[in-house]
């Protein structure tokens, strides 16, 4: 599986969700392709 990391995570740095993704097999790209699995974006909350 393939995450693009877009935004700001809430509680871990872009480096940190990279490892724990790669950890479970997982890898990360820069930009989104057509072999992306899943996008992580950070929902931007009301003010």
């Amino acid at each position: 599986m393939t995450f693009v990391l877009t935004g700001t995570l809430d509680k871990y740095t872009r480096d940190e969700a990279s490892e724990i993704i790669e950890k479970f097999g997982g890898k990360t790209s820069g930009s989104v392709s057509k072999k992306t699995t899943y996008v992580l974006a950070r929902r931007r909350s009301r003010v």
